[in-house]
């Protein structure tokens, strides 16, 4: 998916499996320690690091039916494979929608 792509669906509304609804707090904690761990990677440019985060989220966010943050998390494991140019607006991106999850589902 391409950036351009991402950076449209990331304004459409979070949708958790509905059976999982009282593990979105948890859910939430946890996205959040991954999020910093990513942008602290990004800034000790430690590509590794960031594409382990990465498959990590992927896999949690597919279990709760989050796509967008599923294809997010492919699109930033196949960019450190290639050039690792978009890693800043992808995970930017990623920044966003943790901070949208928060505000659309009353987190804090």
């Amino acid at each position: 998916m391409s950036l351009d792509s991402l950076k449209q669906k990331v304004n459409e509304p979070v949708v958790f499996e509905p059976e999982l609804e009282e593990l979105i707090p948890l859910y939430y904690q946890n996205i959040q320690k991954d999020l910093f761990e990513m942008k602290n990677s990004l800034m000790q440019k430690n590509n590794i690091q960031i594409s382990k985060v990465a498959h990590r989220v992927k896999g949690s966010a597919k279990s709760y039916g989050l796509d967008f943050l599923d294809e997010l998390m492919r699109a930033i494991e196949c960019d450190v494979k290639d050039s690792g140019d978009q890693l800043q607006e992808l995970i930017k991106l990623f920044e966003t929608y943790v901070e949208k999850m928060r505000l659309e589902l009353n987190l804090e």
